[in-house]
């Protein structure tokens, strides 16, 4: 029996041999926010339990991070149905897909810290700096489908939405330390408690490490971040978040688009910073407002130079005038990631949940977001791109068991005409522990500022043309995705087991893609030039199984089977196959149990199936579709308790045994790998 078949077999046996136990209270206890069915805010910015959200919602709780035994948060994505993480050695950033269809640099899919995006207009999201530490993270909700409706464009897939500790959690000192495999050294300090009548929450980190070694992938990040809350009257309440980020990272890679120069670009600086400020008021019973600012800026220096010109052309420096009219030789900058990316956005929001029957959130927001960058764009300016957005989420209640979910937001920007996006949710309560739910969505995805100006290459320090890699005629149209979704939500033995499961089909069309043609430039030797191509169409199953028999036990299997079919001929088109750029099999499971004396063991198993990601290596150099790999994770850990401090001390192993697998690329093998990590919490 293979993998896909075991794992059918045992969803399958789950939902048909299990029973309802009891029902489920009318009014939801302490434990309620706490069960497996939790309440969770992404899916429709209304507060609602799993079995009332109109799409798939995945919640990885603290329990699940700690049990994981992961150092960095992107790697918990693999613990939702469906997400593939990989980590790309081309410019040591972290992929992080969603039924795969991505490149190193994933632009379909909003991520979110305490409610703001941390979405780049250069580079997606860069998962090393989103600013936050492992230790602080609280759960992150996981939308797995396409959530345009209420987050907007860059939301066309999923939604991942990281939640920080709440106000009140772990009050006074708390310190963190890992040490292990790769020169791994991370550490985490911080703070919790009161000033004045202000409560705050200040952490401080560190993270180094040496990704693969022999690569140009190591990194030294340091990290502080502010949150406070402050209590103005008694309906009105204002929380502001500080945070800044800093350090080398190493961004070398052999790949033709990333790297046209050389294996070693150097090591680069990062500066990060972002402000948030939340005003909110509680206007009557169930019903409040709110406005929320932000304001986040990332610049990354690469230094990295290509030399003279005229020997990069092997000619006499006098001839570059009759190459190049207008110029003289000079040093061309080779910084692919010497940039600036910065972003402002403003968001007024209302609730209302004051009628048990009808709850409804309504809203407006424009953001502005700025890049600038000589290597990608081709300019020694700002280009900016300015959006504004108006959104709405309707609950209403049909009848007994029955509960109807409506959800718009209208988008437009400097690259995008006014667009709709939409979602419409039946859910039904076939018992009180089980709920059936529809929806149909339709995505647009802004093709945005990057894809629409990019001029990729070498460039005389003024911005005119040498030689592109990659170039954007621009004006390229929206992505728009239509997704169907069937789910199925099922509990029993008083939430302790739940079972998750989702038929779906998504239809992706004028994807933005790249192809092999000629950029408008002196030397037209070829480039990849960005264009709407005619989309994929991906069809599946998949779901989450999770046990909780007892606060020391854990069990939770994650699973998608997914098919994509091309909607080209790529025989006649000459374009790869997107069929394997979404694995068939996805999958992921942690078991956990914690013994006497506070000792506890837990397993993980990750399998992906072969699959492609895409992107320039793969037009350019012929890169193979990556091996299926199983990785098997260990850790154990012991908690001491004493009267003043909580100590706990973790051994973690990653991909046990001697075989190495290729992430990301098939040269970029994943050994196993050793930590250490303690950390105490001082009462």
């Amino acid at each position: 029996m293979n993998q896909r078949q075991l794992c059918l077999g045992l969803v399958m046996c789950c939902s048909s041999v299990l029973t309802p136990c009891q029902a489920e209270t009318a009014l939801p206890s302490e434990a309620d926010f706490f069960a497996p069915l939790p309440i969770v805010i992404s899916a429709s910015r209304l507060a609602q339990p799993l079995s009332e959200a109109p799409a798939a919602v995945s919640v990885i709780d603290r329990e699940m991070i700690e049990a994981s035994g992961f150092t960095q948060i992107a790697d918990l994505l693999r613990l939702a149905p469906g997400f593939q993480v990989g980590l790309s050695t081309v410019n040591n950033i972290t992929a992080v897909t969603y039924h795969g269809q991505a490149d190193a640099l994933p632009r379909r899919m909003e991520v979110l810290v305490d409610g703001h995006s941390v979405y780049t207009s250069l580079f997606s999201v860069d998962w090393h700096d989103l600013g936050v530490t492992l230790a602080d993270v609280d759960r992150i909700e996981v939308v797995r489908g396409s959530n345009s409706p209420t987050y907007g464009s860059n939301a066309f897939i999923a939604t991942i939405n990281i939640i920080t500790r709440p106000r009140y959690a772990d009050r006074g000192w708390y310190a963190q330390a890992t040490l292990g495999s790769n020169a791994t050294r991370q550490g985490t300090l911080r703070h919790v408690g009161k000033l004045g009548s202000a409560d705050y929450r200040l952490s401080l980190g560190y993270d180094q490490s040496d990704n693969f070694p022999g690569r140009n992938d190591e990194q030294l990040l340091r990290t502080l971040n502010l949150r406070a809350w402050q209590d103005l009257s008694d309906t009105d309440a204002l929380e502001i978040q500080l945070g800044a980020r800093n350090g080398p990272i190493g961004r070398g890679g052999d790949d033709l688009m990333f790297n046209p120069l050389g294996e070693k670009l150097g090591v680069n600086q990062v500066d990060a910073n972002r402000q948030q400020v939340r005003w909110s008021r509680v206007l009557s019973a169930g019903r409040d407002t709110s406005v929320q600012f932000y304001h986040q800026r990332r610049h990354e220096q690469d230094d990295a130079t290509a030399g003279l010109l005229s020997d990069l052309l092997h000619v006499a420096p006098a001839v570059i005038p009759f190459l190049f009219p207008g110029h003289v030789d000079e040093v061309i900058r080779s910084g692919l990631f010497d940039n600036t990316d910065e972003r402002y956005d403003l968001e007024w929001q209302l609730n209302d949940a004051s009628d048990d029957r009808l709850q409804w959130v309504a809203g407006a927001g424009v953001r502005l977001s700025r890049s600038q960058s000589l290597m990608q764009f081709g300019r020694t300016d700002f280009v900016r791109n300015l959006g504004k957005r108006v959104f709405a989420d309707m609950q209403y209640r049909l009848a007994e068991g029955w509960l109807l979910n409506a959800s718009g937001m209208l988008e437009q920007s400097d690259t995008l005409d006014p667009a709709l996006s939409y979602r419409l949710a039946l859910n039904h309560s076939l018992r009180p522990n089980q709920t059936l739910r529809a929806s149909v969505t339709r995505a647009v995805r802004d093709s945005g500022l990057f894809s629409n100006n990019m001029a990729m290459g070498l460039h005389f320090s003024n911005g005119d043309p040498i030689n592109l890699v990659g170039y954007s005629p621009g004006g390229l149209e929206p992505e728009v995705m239509l997704a169907w979704e069937l789910g199925w939500l099922g509990n029993w033995f008083d939430r302790r087991l739940s079972l998750d499961l989702k038929a779906f089909r998504e239809e992706i069309r004028h994807e933005v893609i790249a192809m092999p043609g000629l950029a408008p430039e002196p030397i037209s030797d070829g480039a990849l030039i960005l264009g709407n191509g005619p989309g994929v169409n991906i069809t599946g199953l998949e779901g989450q199984l999770q046990y909780r028999p007892s606060p020391r036990d854990l069990a939770s299997l994650q699973f998608s089977l997914a098919d994509a079919d091309d909607r080209f001929d790529p025989a006649s088109t000459g374009r790869a196959s997107e069929a394997g750029r979404t694995p068939h099999l996805t999958l992921s499971l942690l078991l956990a149990h914690t013994f006497s004396h506070d000792i506890q063991l837990s397993l993980g198993y990750y399998h992906i199936d072969e699959m492609r990601w895409q992107g320039a290596g793969e037009v350019a150099a012929g890169k193979l579709p990556v091996p299926a790999y199983d990785r098997v994770d260990m850790r154990l850990a012991k908690r001491f308790r004493w009267s003043a401090q909580d100590v706990l001390v973790e051994l973690i192993a990653q991909n046990l045994g001697n075989h190495a697998y290729a992430e990301f690329r098939t040269d970029n093998q994943f050994d196993t790998r050793y930590f250490l990590r303690a950390s105490v919490q001082f009462h």
